[in-house]
C-alpha cells in the first residue's frame, strides 16, 4: 500500500514543506519506520507531496496508521491510500518482501 500526501486545509500557503509544521508527523513516520510498517517514503522534489510505501497487511491496515498520523489530523496534510501492485524490482530491492504480480 502507498500513502500520497498533499497539503491539507491547514496548509500555510506560501511556505515550503521544509517550513511546514511537520515534526510530529516526522516523528510518527520515524516510529513505523522503526517497527517495519514503512518500507520508504519521502518528499518528492518541487512539489508540496510525498509518498510512503507501506508493509500492511490490508487497506484496513493502512487506513489506520493514515487516521493517526498527527499531520492529517491537523489537516496540514491530506491523504490518499491507493494500493501498489509490483511488477518489477531491482535485485536490491528483495529485502522489501514485496511480490511480483
Amino acid at each position: 500500500m502507498t500513502l500520497k500526501y498533499s497539503p491539507g486545509k491547514n496548509w500555510q500557503k506560501g511556505k515550503p514543506i521544509s517550513k511546514q509544521n511537520l515534526h510530529s508527523h516526522r516523528m510518527y513516520h520515524q516510529e513505523l519506520l522503526e517497527k517495519g510498517k514503512i518500507l520508504i517514503g519521502g518528499a518528492f522534489i518541487k512539489t508540496d507531496e510525498g509518498i510512503n510505501i507501506l508493509r500492511v497487511n490490508n487497506r484496513e491496515e493502512a487506513v489506520a496508521i493514515a487516521e493517526k498520523d498527527p499531520a492529517v489530523k491537523d489537516k496540514i496534510l491530506q491523504v490518499e491510500i491507493q494500493p501498489l501492485y509490483v511488477v518489477f524490482k531491482s535485485a536490491d530491492a528483495e529485502q522489501l518482501d514485496m511480490k511480483i504480480i
